[in-house]
């Protein structure tokens, strides 16, 4: 049976596409850790997608925090099933949300790995939250937010080359695997630019719950970030007529 430089069959399932991976040393280690920091978000966004409110109010309960207490709160009726990205996807959100988000940070705890496994299912897990966050370069201004923008291309446009340049690099892999790779990463862009423009096409049709929901998260952010449990709205919002009051 031949074998591979890595000293596999050349016929395995991984081995002999590509040479022993280059791992150990000190670039793949801050490659390492420039994952584990550009993913950090990510991975806190998985629980919260999937647990809140009741996890953020759990783990540091109370207002005025961008990310936990309250805002478990107004991250659900962002992305809850009748949430504005809920709408503009056209699905739950929170599992979509979560789901790829899940996968990222599995990608990114992968980095860590020696194997060629594991650094070829963090090549392919990784980009799945850079995308993520590259779509909200189009959603963050839908719902008036432009700003968050460039922290979106920050962590999008990492999580996707990083991956892309740790491949190339570490794994060293034949030009037919190499191909395949750029491919999927091409299949993934046009994917997450559609549903991008989906969201900006779809967002005429949900302009009043849009602008309503701008108008309680501006409120949410410059009233101390207070939404008490079990109330609709967040403290003092007054809602428009017609509606429940919180």
């Amino acid at each position: 049976t031949s074998t591979g430089r890595d000293g596999s069959g050349a016929g395995g399932a991984v081995g002999g596409a590509w040479a022993r991976p280059r791992t150990g040393s000190p670039g793949w280690h801050a490659s390492c850790v420039l994952a584990a920091l550009l993913g950090a978000l990510g991975c806190l966004f998985t629980v919260k997608e999937f647990g809140d409110p009741d996890f953020s109010e759990w783990l540091s309960p109370g207002p005025g925090q961008p990310l936990l207490g309250d805002s478990g709160r107004m991250l659900m009726l962002e992305a809850g099933d009748g949430g504005v990205q809920s709408l503009l996807l056209g699905a739950r959100a929170w599992l979509v949300e979560g789901t790829l988000l899940g996968l990222g940070s599995v990608g990114v705890l992968l980095a860590w790995g020696t194997s060629k496994e594991a650094q070829l299912m963090s090549a392919v897990l990784m980009p799945l939250e850079g995308f993520y966050y590259l779509i909200n370069t189009i959603y963050f201004p839908i719902v008036n937010m432009p700003f968050a923008c460039i922290p979106m291309l920050i962590l999008g446009g990492g999580l996707v080359y990083l991956p892309m340049w740790r491949f190339s690099t570490f794994l060293r892999p034949k030009s037919g695997v190499q191909k395949s790779y750029f491919k999927y990463l091409c299949s993934l862009g046009a994917l997450s630019l559609g549903v991008g423009l989906m969201m900006l096409v779809r967002s005429t049709k949900y302009r009043a719950e849009i602008d309503e929901f701008v108008a309680v998260r501006d409120h949410f952010l410059g009233n101390g970030m207070a939404w008490s449990k079990g109330r609709a709205y967040p403290d003092g919002f007054k809602v428009k007529r017609g509606k429940k009051k919180a």
